[in-house]
């Protein structure tokens, strides 16, 4: 078998919690997982809380799953490194980073809002110049938007808010996402392609995080999709889960180049890649899987350049009918379009006239 080419000292630089797994058993951990009772020799099954059968079928890319960590809940990325694999721990120190990016979040909401009421006085003006300059402007505001949007909202996706659950036919929920996607991207030169299932599926969800997961899902998929590139997207049930896939065509550009799209604040190929955000969309779509009970998994190829995969299990548990104390939600986007909002930053600006 080969042997893993982690060394104990690049471990112990790592700053998060870092597990070496051999054959399903622990062999190497660092410090900062040593310090949340991780054993030595342990089947890593036992410790996964979400995704044991994703991981029983994983073979490449990273995979986003949920570990339980005496009595406390652990995300975890999963990599490979020769046959073993590594569990990559999320930070203690994530929390009090995402609660200072909302905070930035909330200061930045006023100047913004201002901005976006005066490009409607301005939309008042007929000039053909004016109004392609006015796209633009609002293409922009709305990119700023969506990561303002990402920016607040990361820390509280820590937690699942059972109060936002319903009982819904989930297949209709994907489809109309797919829809209006579809309609925007083909503006852009991308065709969107989706082939739902041929049931209908019954399951407790939350829609909102759910219609978010989708969208961040598909503006990371054209980001880096090859212009004018068909993109494919799948929705499928196998037993009690159901599995959601979208995949692009290489862009050559970029094919031979390691694309992150999990880990907050390391951006690679660059920070000043125009392809790059601040990191926070597929945290988003991470953490809302893990609150359905699911995982993703993010796979990378110069044959099919992105393909990204969300399990969700079918939770059939009906929720009663009458609730109590439950707050309406708060639209998150402010009410402006959710679609515009999280496409931003792959659709033109003929569409934010």
């Amino acid at each position: 078998m080969e042997q893993s080419m982690i060394s104990p000292d690049m471990l112990e630089k790592t700053n998060c919690g870092v597990i070496v797994v051999e054959n399903g058993i622990v062999t190497q951990a660092n410090q900062a997982a040593r310090n949340r009772q991780i054993s030595i020799g342990a089947n890593i099954t036992d410790y996964i809380s979400i995704g044991a059968e994703e991981y029983a079928d994983f073979t490449n890319g990273k995979l986003c799953l949920t570990l339980n960590m005496y009595g406390a809940s652990v995300n975890a990325t999963v990599v490979e490194n020769g046959d073993a694999h590594i569990f990559y721990l999320e930070s203690d120190y994530e929390e009090p980073e995402l609660r200072a990016f909302a905070l930035a979040a909330q200061h930045l909401r006023e100047p913004l809002a201002n901005a976006m009421t005066c490009t409607n006085d301005i939309a008042a003006q007929d000039a053909p110049d004016v109004q392609k300059q006015l796209a633009q402007l609002n293409k922009n505001l709305y990119r700023l938007h969506r990561a303002i949007c990402n920016m607040s909202d990361a820390a509280q996706y820590q937690n699942p808010r059972p109060s936002r659950f319903e009982y819904r036919e989930i297949g209709s929920i994907f489809t109309e996402v797919m829809e209006k996607a579809s309609h925007h991207l083909s503006v852009s030169g991308h065709k969107l392609n989706y082939t739902c299932m041929n049931e209908q599926v019954n399951s407790k969800v939350d829609s909102e995080k759910l219609e978010r997961a989708l969208l961040n899902m598909i503006s990371n998929t054209a980001k880096f999709a090859a212009k004018g590139s068909e993109i494919y997207a799948s929705l499928r049930r196998s037993g009690n889960k159901l599995y959601f896939t979208l995949e692009n065509k290489a862009d050559p550009a970029i094919s031979s180049q390691k694309v992150n799209i999990f880990s907050h604040y390391l951006r690679e190929p660059g920070i000043e890649s125009p392809q790059n955000g601040i990191g926070l969309g597929m945290t988003l779509v991470q953490k809302a899987a893990a609150a359905h009970g699911g995982t993703l998994l993010m796979q990378h190829s110069e044959d099919f350049g992105i393909r990204l995969t969300m399990t969700i299990p079918v939770d059939t548990a009906k929720m009663p009918k009458l609730r109590s104390n439950v707050r309406l939600p708060v639209d998150y986007a402010g009410g402006y379009d959710h679609t515009l909002t999280e496409l931003a930053d792959v659709l033109p600006p003929e569409l934010y006239k």
